[in-house]
Formats: structure tokens, sequence, C-alpha cells
């Protein structure tokens, strides 16, 4: 039993815990543990028909096929490849700066265009259980 495991995140470590349920779970059905592809910053693909997205999230997608064609090859995800595909474990500290002072105004934009393209019509600090 193999798993496909990805998430907004773009570290690798905020997937683990969730890996390492998944490495048991196998035995629990009487399986064998196959693997678990991880990779983070998968939050915008969900947008890939826009535009401005598509060609970056093309390119997330095509690694997704070409580990899908390796998994054929090798039957598990237990392949040094796949662990390269998770990207990295943590960000730099500068990284992390930068997200701090620059980044972070963008995605609030950006939650903002996704919550109007969802058709959220409140705000999305609102508050209206207080």
């Amino acid at each position: 039993m193999s798993f496909i495991l990805h998430g907004g995140f773009d570290e690798g470590h905020q997937l683990r815990l969730c890996e390492r349920f998944l490495q048991s779970l196998p035995s629990q059905l009487g399986c064998t543990y196959g693997g678990c592809l991880i990779q983070g910053g998968s939050f915008l693909i969900r947008l890939r028909d826009d535009e401005k997205m598509k060609k970056a999230m093309d390119k997330k997608l095509d690694g997704y096929t070409e580990m899908g064609q390796s998994f054929a090859a090798h039957g598990s995800f237990m392949t040094p490849e796949s662990r390269k595909f998770t990207g990295p474990e943590k960000n730099p500290w500068i990284v992390h700066l930068l997200f701090k002072l620059f980044i972070k105004r963008l995605v609030r934009n950006n939650f903002d265009y996704f919550a109007k393209q969802w058709g959220c019509t409140r705000p999305l600090d609102d508050k209206p259980y207080l």
C-alpha cells in the first residue's frame, strides 16, 4: 500500500506526522507499506485553469507524472528520487523572514481572491459568532 500526500505548506516536515500514521496503516490492514510520496506547496494546484498560474502548476503536476512513472517502474515510493520529490524539509531562516516581511500581505490578498472565487461574501477575518 502506497500513498500520495500533498499539502499547502511548502516544508516537508509539516507533513511528516501524517506520513508516520500512513506508515502504520498498511500493517493494520494486513498489507505491506510501499512508501509515501510527499510534496508541499500544493495549495495552488486547484487554480491550474487560471492563466496566470497555469505554467507553474503544469510544472508541478508534471513532477507527479514523473513520480507515477517511477512508481510503475519500481513498485513503490521507497526510492531516493521519491525522497527528493518532497523538496525542502525546512526552509532557510531567510525565507521565513521574507515571508513575514513581504509575502504576508500578498498571501492575504490571494486568500481574499480565492474566497471571492469560491463565493464567500463576508471578510475572511469576520467573526459572526461573537
